[in-house]
């Protein structure tokens, strides 16, 4: 795999749209990022009910790995209820509504955002390589992640890694038609297996997850497309478009280091919203703390 380099990390903003990535380093003031975790220790992680996860979609108690790190990452922090968390709730939304970060994703979209899902992350147990357009988009692809580091994230609590160019995967100009070709195999398996999922409630069967998977990894390695894993510290921001393939390392088994970090995920404010690629949504922005969010469709209180 390789390691962000000082060219990587400095790409332009014009480098996001070549590359599907871009990497800012010290974009966040590093007390925004304390203040937030230390919220998080005292409101959240000693709750006991449950609570929306991005892993299941569906609320659930806290997991913990042996040495005590929540597991199933926080999906939609910004609809959590506020009389629960008030603290924890506001700090995430006073981040992710700070100028350096609003300005940069203003400079990558060139026009108003708003956030249509936000995450947070103490540990997780690992991620396959996968693009979010699968799963929801703007209508014209143009949604992308910030993945924020709320500390610095060795390499034993498993890093971020995102795979440059593959935002291009379906572009005749970008890759050759047998590729493509492939890509289109891939992706018409993803989504049939989201889909089902979604409309059957039930996990994918174990056979058509490694089949996706087998697709996906054959085409990287044909391509020689390796995984980068930034270096990031606390404050550090990746921005990652909706069609780049992502993944996270796994952390290495029976480690107590975290990799606490919050994740956003914006879009045009003129565009709709597209979830599974076929079911089209008008965004209703609201404003929370001076952050634009989609109210579309929240979440239940916590409970």
């Amino acid at each position: 795999m390789l390691e962000a380099t000082t060219t990587i990390q400095n790409l332009s903003v014009d480098s996001f749209f070549s590359e599907g990535y871009l990497l800012k380093k010290r974009l966040i003031n590093p007390l925004l990022c304390d203040a937030v975790i230390a919220v998080f220790e005292d409101e959240v992680k000693p709750y006991s009910g449950t609570l929306l996860r991005s892993t299941t979609a569906k609320r659930e108690v806290h997991h913990f790995s042996e040495t005590g790190l929540m597991t199933n990452p926080l999906l939609n922090i910004h609809e959590l209820n506020e009389s629960l968390f008030p603290e924890f709730h506001s700090a995430c939304l006073r981040l992710l509504a700070d100028e350096n970060l609003q300005r940069s994703i203003q400079s990558i979209l060139g026009e108003s955002a708003v956030m249509v899902q936000s995450v947070y992350y103490e540990s997780s147990m690992g991620t396959s390589p996968h693009e979010d357009s699968h799963y929801f988009d703007s209508q014209n692809s143009r949604m992308f992640g910030c993945w924020i580091a709320l500390q610095d994230i060795t390499q034993e609590a498993g890093r971020f890694c995102v795979y440059p160019k593959t935002h291009l995967l379906g572009d005749p100009t970008a890759f050759p038609e047998h590729v493509n070709k492939a890509y289109a195999d891939y992706e018409k398996l993803s989504l049939n297996v989201i889909r089902d999922y979604k409309e059957s409630d039930r996990t994918p069967s174990m056979a058509d997850f490694k089949a996706r998977l087998k697709m996906i990894r054959h085409i990287l390695k044909e391509q020689g497309i390796e995984p980068v894993t930034p270096a990031v510290n606390k404050g550090d921001v990746l921005f990652f478009s909706s069609k780049t393939l992502h993944s996270g390392e796994f952390p290495e088994m029976g480690t107590s280091r975290s990799r606490t970090s919050l994740i956003g995920h914006f879009v045009p404010a003129a565009e709709k919203l597209i979830r599974y690629q076929r079911e089209l949504e008008v965004l209703t922005p609201v404003k929370m703390k001076n952050l634009v969010v989609n109210n579309c469709n929240p979440s239940s209180d916590a409970r």
